[in-house]
């Protein structure tokens, strides 16, 4: 999506912060691939995101 989330009328609770173990290269955006990591919630930190997958890896 080459647009801002909030321009198509979503909030924040319909995108997530991913955070990757490791530094990834090579990814573009709206690239799509698959990753595991542990799942979020933020109540607290508005720095970040309300829901979040940190340490995330790509997954193959």
């Amino acid at each position: 999506m080459p647009h801002a989330f909030f321009c198509g009328g979503a909030g924040p609770e319909s995108i997530v912060e991913i955070n990757f173990k490791n530094k990834e290269k090579g990814l573009s955006i709206d690239q799509r691939v698959k990753i595991r990591g542990t799942f979020k919630l933020n109540a607290d930190d508005i720095e970040h995101f309300n829901y979040r997958i940190v340490d995330a890896q790509i997954y193959k």
